[in-house]
């Protein structure tokens, strides 16, 4: 990454750290993630010891900060600071590939962040959204859009479907 890009990330994480930082402990989707992670940092398996309805991705990858760190609510706090500024740096990238003014860019992803702040916590859906974000900011920057007949050409179908109808037109 560009040392530009880096100093970006860092702002919004330290922007982030510091809304969840003063934030009173009484979400309890918080407590419920937080919890959920510390009892398998501690040993217990997950559906066999442990009542879940969403998949464990999540709280394993906590519980491994967790074991390695502290077991302390902070900890899981740091995460969801790092999980915030990814999702909004990721959003930026994402604005920064489809509108070419970087001002602009940043003040989008500056009043997306503020409509989340009420919901910055630790949470599988947020999880997935970074996922899907990612996902989505690599197939914008594998399309290739080509001047001179204004077609897109998706880099996965091209490599796949060589032979293909949708190919050759």
């Amino acid at each position: 990454m560009k040392k530009k890009n880096i100093l970006l990330y860092i702002f919004i994480f330290l922007i982030i750290f510091s809304i969840i930082i003063i934030k009173p402990i009484n979400d309890l989707d918080e407590i419920w993630n937080y919890n959920t992670a510390r009892v398998i940092s501690e040993g217990l398996v997950p559906y066999k010891d442990i009542s879940m309805i969403t998949t464990p991705l999540l709280p394993m990858l906590t519980a491994i900060f967790l074991k390695l760190i502290a077991n302390e609510i902070i900890v899981s706090r740091i995460l969801t600071a790092i999980l915030w500024a990814g999702i909004l740096f990721t959003i930026f990238k994402i604005f920064k590939n489809l509108i070419e003014e970087e001002n602009i860019c940043l003040i989008l992803t500056a009043l997306i962040g503020i409509l989340c702040r009420d919901i910055f916590c630790i949470d599988y859906n947020i999880f997935v959204l970074f996922i899907t974000l990612i996902i989505l900011y690599q197939e914008l920057k594998s399309t290739q859009i080509t001047r001179e007949n204004e077609k897109k050409y998706n880099l996965i179908i091209r490599n796949t479907c060589r032979n293909c109808y949708l190919y050759k037109t």
